[in-house]
């Protein structure tokens, strides 16, 4: 069964969507990064490159901790944890932080999308989940 360890808006992080997350291999350490974050007053979409870790299994909303950023804010970080211990965060997306998608039908999203600057990384980026990811993003 599921159990929830927070509720909305109780994590210091802020809120987002198309995240990654991944678990250390011993597991004890949660770790949650990158993806976008929608304003609630304005709307308006930015991607995040920050990277958050809390102990399992209490996870306690008040417990995480803020660890080093990646190289630049991002979203849709397809994730591979190799057997060695090691997370790639490999590319991802970012489009202007003052992006803002009028409508809420899919049609509405896929036009905005095309006529919107997508910028694609094309960049490896790793963090050793033995040490709990202590030491950031290399």
């Amino acid at each position: 069964a599921w159990t929830v360890k927070s509720q909305h808006g109780e994590a210091p992080w802020r809120h987002r969507a198309d995240h990654a997350t991944a678990i250390s291999p011993d597991g004890q350490w949660l770790l949650l990064y990158s993806g976008q974050h929608r304003d609630e007053k304005t709307g308006h979409w930015a991607r995040l490159s920050d990277t958050w870790r809390v102990l399992l299994p209490e996870a306690k909303a008040s417990a995480w901790e803020q660890l080093g950023d990646l190289s630049g804010a991002r979203s849709s970080v397809p994730v591979v944890h190799l057997p060695s211990g090691w997370l790639l965060a490999l590319g991802g997306h970012w489009v202007p932080d003052d992006e803002e998608i009028k409508g809420n039908e899919s049609e509405d999203i896929v036009e905005h999308h095309r006529k919107t600057h997508l910028h694609v990384y094309n960049d490896v980026q790793a963090l050793d989940l033995r040490t709990g990811g202590k030491h950031g993003w290399r």
